[in-house]
């Protein structure tokens, strides 16, 4: 039998691929790694950051200009 994916010989061919769309990740990614002695505020714009950075990306970048400030 030949298919869509199947030569002549009976053998597989073609090559397959998996594209995956994060939209959400429970813990957040963490958008940065904070360096130690980074300030309390910053650690926490960033985290806020990493939660929203899927599904709200300019939500994401407001607060990171903010841990920036």
């Amino acid at each position: 039998m030949v298919g869509p994916d199947r030569a002549a010989d009976g053998s597989w061919f073609g090559d397959y691929d998996d594209f995956f769309r994060l939209r959400y990740a429970q813990p957040a990614l963490p958008v940065l790694d904070c360096p130690t002695g980074t300030p309390d505020p910053v650690r926490e714009a960033i985290a806020a950051a990493s939660r929203v950075v899927w599904t709200d990306p300019g939500s994401a970048a407001k607060r990171l200009r903010l841990a920036t400030e």
